[in-house]
């Protein structure tokens, strides 16, 4: 029942994007030609688009100065701390324990703290994404990359808002890596609604788009990078935009 919910507020959202992008000229006052003119630096709320979790306001992401071993005598004392399990979690991917901080997904779990729990498989995922994937031989690469989306989609699956928001361009382009256009268009077209001005996001969706044939929905995506404040992506979707 709730993954038939969450699929069908995806499609929803989904939805909601075609219909925000059609609507861009008309919100603007302009049609296609005189949007770049008409768009002004003041009007333009830049991001950055394909965020490191660290970066991001939230509670989880407070600076875990703490050792491995002060984190483990903490736990020791109270062991239903799952913030100390989280903290641990980092701590071990820091000094390079992958495997031992992947091992603290299955307690982290069992203690039913949603917020920590979903953002732990997130760090799962970039673990897997980000460290293990770089250095894996071609037999591995596509079982690691499964493995990354999996993590991606429980994380998502316990925590769908926009406070979990990196995640959606985690999985996406690791989908895309795999060859599943629809789910990473998915997953973009969400991050995109949430965050409209995520330049980076939208060039990479004009490109899935481009891959696949849909040029016109590329183009839509591909003008809207005129108001971009990166000469380079401006250029890059210039080189883009379908004749």
């Amino acid at each position: 029942m709730i993954e038939h919910y969450l699929q069908k507020s995806r499609f929803l959202l989904i939805l909601i994007l075609c219909v925000f992008l059609a609507l861009v000229p008309v919100f603007t006052g302009c049609g296609d030609k005189g949007r770049a003119e008409s768009v002004t630096d003041e009007t333009i709320v830049p991001d950055e688009p394909m965020p490191d979790p660290s970066e991001i306001d939230s509670p989880v992401y407070s600076e875990h100065s703490f050792t491995v071993e002060d984190l483990t005598s903490e736990l020791q004392d109270d062991p239903n701390r799952p913030d100390l399990l989280f903290q641990l979690l980092l701590a071990k991917m820091d000094m390079g324990d992958y495997n031992g901080a992947l091992e603290l997904l299955e307690p982290l779990d069992e203690l039913g703290d949603k917020l920590w729990s979903s953002q732990g498989h997130m760090i799962a995922g970039k673990i897997i994404r980000e460290k293990l994937l770089p250095v894996a031989d071609d037999e591995m690469r596509v079982e690691l990359q499964q493995r990354a989306v999996r993590q991606f989609e429980i994380s998502l699956e316990i925590d769908p808002s926009p406070s979990n928001l990196a995640t959606y361009w985690y999985l996406g382009d690791i989908q895309h890596q795999l060859g599943d256009i629809e789910g990473a268009k998915e997953n973009l077209s969400i991050y995109l609604l949430l965050q409209p001005y995520s330049y980076d996001i939208r060039l990479k969706l004009a490109e899935i788009y481009l891959e696949e044939g849909s040029l016109e929905r590329a183009v839509i995506l591909l003008d809207g990078m005129k108001t971009d404040p990166n000469e380079e992506r401006r250029e890059r979707a210039l080189e883009l935009m379908p004749e």
